[in-house]
């Protein structure tokens, strides 16, 4: 393990950047990991880490004392407390942070890995890091093959979204591409069936008229349950596109019988893939 003091270091003045600057962590296709668990998530995926930081004090050596059994080829590098809390995104630091590349595909290289993938979750302008990488996290906690990201939805390197994604990131597939309709005529040719979340939509589940009754019309439960299918969020304000509408081959919506016009769009999602894998156990 190496030491850097100077807060000048290239190597230093990169991991502030990608830390603290989305447009560099983007140029430079790298993404913060802090806490020794995402950083062992990280360095045991097979994803490229260009380093891996320590804090020159007790949590740091710990840190370091347990990452050193992990047999990779990374550069370890030993801070003063001062410069790793220049970067250091958590309240309580756990002494340990890296930079890393997670993997982007094509929606062609993506099928050409995964060929008998079923499962997609498509993001359509959704612009904030939080909900961004929060998805990603529900798609990795049930078990979808990939996500889809387009247009303006924020970056996967932006640090609050690998952040929100607490190591998803490294687990589920990231297909970058720029043409919505082109890729939903692409997924629809290989049989997934797609579902656009939509206040205009088909209730999932059809609450009673009365209320007080506690169960619900399950007519719509065959919903969701298509051997490949695709969830379609849009952007928090103004939902799919009029080209991703088109495209859909159903419009959904989740019941809601309070007062609530919607739900945030990460609420939503949490609900419908958590919904799609209920329904396909």
């Amino acid at each position: 393990m190496r030491t850097i003091t100077s807060s000048q270091n290239p190597l230093y003045k990169m991991l502030y950047a990608t830390a603290t600057s989305p447009r560099s962590a983007k140029k430079n296709q790298l993404v913060l990991v802090e806490g020794l668990r995402h950083v062992v998530e990280a360095l045991c995926s097979g994803v490229h880490v260009q380093a891996v930081f320590f804090s020159d004090d007790e949590a740091g050596r710990g840190a370091y004392d347990t990452l050193k059994s992990i047999s990779v080829d990374v550069d370890l590098v030993q801070l003063p407390v001062s410069l790793f809390n220049k970067v250091s995104q958590m309240k309580t630091s756990q002494g340990v942070m890296a930079i890393a590349r997670p993997m982007t595909l094509t929606l062609d290289d993506f099928f050409l890995n995964q060929p008998d993938a079923d499962k997609l979750l498509f993001l359509e302008d959704v612009q904030d890091p939080g909900n961004v990488g929060t998805l990603i996290r529900t798609a990795d906690a049930f078990s979808f093959d990939g996500v889809i990201v387009f247009g303006s939805t924020a970056s996967i390197w932006n640090p609050k979204t690998s952040a929100a994604a607490m190591g998803s990131i490294f687990h589920v597939p990231i297909v970058q591409e720029e043409e919505t309709a082109k890729v939903l005529e692409k997924l629809k040719a290989k049989g997934f069936v797609c579902y656009a979340a939509t206040l205009d939509g088909i209730n999932l589940i059809d609450p009673p008229e009365d209320l007080s009754q506690s169960s619900f019309d399950r007519s719509t439960d065959t919903m969701l349950t298509e051997p490949r299918i695709v969830i379609m969020l849009g952007n928090e304000g103004n939902g799919l596109s009029n080209a991703a509408l088109q495209h859909a081959d159903r419009l959904v919506r989740i019941p809601m019988t309070g007062r609530a016009e919607s739900l945030n769009v990460a609420s939503a999602g949490t609900i419908l893939l958590w919904e799609t894998s209920r329904r396909r156990i």
